[in-house]
């Protein structure tokens, strides 16, 4: 009540995160009765408390998982709504310009039953929107950018979508590696509107990338480097187990000598 009258509301919005969480931060705890006390007096200044984000989150990505296993059965209704109470729920907890709000967001506009023109716009929207708050570095931004070019060469725009394929292309090569199924997916689709703009050279050069996979010598590479780290695994473990060993036989000792100054 102090700190509402005092106007504070950076110390009030802090004291709602703490009796948001079940059991508090560090050792700062709150019983029930004066749980409820304090939600009322943050609620009566306006303050929202949040509980259970841990939770929230978890439900928010099964809403998630149901939308896409709807759409996957073409259950477009079922699909649009999950991905709605999804997004509207990330864009709550962890805001419009997360990564998992927008990977959301480009769910439901796909998903949307609106016309292809507007979904285009809305596609565009949002693309620029993640390159902005994920850089290219994200699949995320990668993921709408490939939705966006799929729009595209539905709708016949297909050097929009060539262009938007080479982008996204480009960014899960540098990424993801080039043997990575989803950029020999957008090789693939890079291959089909180079042939519809009758660039047959190009068409074929991303059909064989599209069907690329790793030689025997990437592929023995690619072994050693696991081999090597499944041993610094084990090496660590075995340090870990090391240092937890002596660190029990050290407490033995402390608890020996203490009970014998007791006695």
């Amino acid at each position: 009540r102090d700190l509402l009258e005092e106007g504070n509301l950076e110390r009030l919005r802090a004291l709602a995160d703490i009796v948001g969480r079940e059991k508090g931060i560090g050792d700062v705890t709150c019983e029930e009765p004066l749980r409820r006390k304090i939600m009322e007096v943050l609620e009566s200044a306006g303050v929202r408390v949040r509980r259970g984000k841990k939770k929230k989150l978890e439900l928010l990505k099964a809403y998630f998982d149901l939308a896409y296993a709807s759409s996957g059965i073409e259950n477009w209704a079922v699909s649009e709504r999950y991905y709605k109470q999804a997004k509207e729920g990330y864009d709550e907890e962890l805001g419009p310009d997360s990564e998992r709000a927008i990977e959301a967001s480009c769910s439901l506009i796909v998903a949307s039953e609106i016309s292809d023109e507007e979904m285009i716009g809305q596609l565009w929207d949002l693309v620029e929107r993640a390159e902005e708050a994920l850089g290219m570095e994200s699949s995320v931004t990668l993921d709408t950018l490939n939705s966006l070019g799929v729009k595209l060469d539905d709708n016949g725009e297909t050097e929009a979508a060539r262009g938007i394929f080479e982008r996204c292309w480009e960014g899960q090569e540098s990424l993801l590696g080039e043997y990575h199924a989803d950029t020999l997916a957008t090789a693939e689709n890079l291959s089909i509107v180079y042939k519809k703009l009758g660039d047959e050279e190009k068409a074929a050069e991303f059909l064989e990338r599209s069907l690329q996979t790793m030689s025997r010598e990437e592929r023995e590479k690619l072994d050693r480097a696991r081999a090597a780290a499944a041993a610094a695994a084990a090496s660590l473990k075995a340090d870990q187990e090391k240092a937890a060993a002596l660190a029990a036989a050290k407490l033995k000792k402390e608890e020996e000598k203490a009970k014998k100054e007791a006695e």
